[in-house]
Formats: structure tokens, sequence, C-alpha cells
């Protein structure tokens, strides 16, 4: 193990184990030391009372990004 290959363990370990990755169905795109690319599909359980995405769920998907870029 070493230095290098810390952004690939990070990577599998919340593919594989963050629950709410699952549930929102976000696809980790990239993640290098410093930087992380995460996607999803905006579903209809992902809207709000206007019919718009939820606030929570752009939330749920930048501190996801941003745990994978800082970790």
């Amino acid at each position: 193990m070493n230095r290098d290959d810390t952004p690939l363990r990070i990577k599998e370990l919340v593919k594989n184990r963050d629950r709410l990755v699952d549930l929102f169905g976000m696809e980790i795109k990239e993640c290098t030391e410093g930087a992380a690319s995460v996607g999803m599909y905006v579903k209809e359980s992902h809207l709000n009372a206007a019919d718009i995405c939820h606030g929570g769920t752009i939330f749920a998907l930048s501190d996801v990004a941003f745990a994978l870029a800082s970790n």
C-alpha cells in the first residue's frame, strides 16, 4: 500500500460502502488526489414540491465529491 493508490482505495470504499451513493444512484466518475467527479440522474424521488431537484440532493452529491477529493 502506498500513497499513489490512496484515491483508488477511497473510491472503492465509498463506492462499495456508502449507502447514500447507492440510494441516490450516484456514479463516481473520477477520483484523484485533490479532485473528484460524481454524477447522477435526477429521478422523481429526488424532486421537491415544485418538481425540481431538491437542494438536499444537490448538496448530497457535492458532499460525496468533496469527501472523495479531500480524503
